[in-house]
């Protein structure tokens, strides 16, 4: 077997290394879609149990949207430029810049996550 192949986990057929990587970007890029609607969600919601009319407006929809959806994957795109220097499997560049890329994304996404989750905890018992 040569260097660019990679044996697929469930199949244990040989893959080349693009369609190795395609098959882990579709799984990431899931993974954010679903990260990214319950992060807006969960912004929106808070907002609306800290804000004093109770009710869910669009300007938080609209806040959460921009910020989990262009905000973080610009500065996961950054960081991404300096991980991306670390060698890794013998991939590409580009290659192991759009990985970088996803997974930064995810983490950032993750954290914003059990942070949101905590304010909402916090706020929820403050007003038993």
């Amino acid at each position: 077997m040569s260097t660019e192949q990679i044996l697929d986990e469930e199949n244990k057929e040989p893959l080349n290394e693009k369609d190795f990587l395609d098959a882990q970007h579709k799984k990431y890029l899931k993974l954010f879609l679903i990260i990214f609607v319950s992060n807006v969600v969960l912004y929106a919601f808070t907002q609306t149990i800290t804000s004093a009319s109770k009710l869910l407006d669009l300007n938080s929809l609209k806040n959460g949207i921009i910020g989990f959806g262009i905000g973080f994957p610009i500065i996961a795109s950054v960081i991404s430029l300096l991980l991306t220097a670390i060698p890794y499997k013998g991939f590409s560049y580009s290659a192991k810049y759009i990985r970088t890329t996803l997974l930064t994304t995810i983490a950032l996404e993750l954290i914003m996550s059990i942070m949101l989750l905590i304010v909402l905890l916090f706020t929820v018992i403050q007003q038993l």
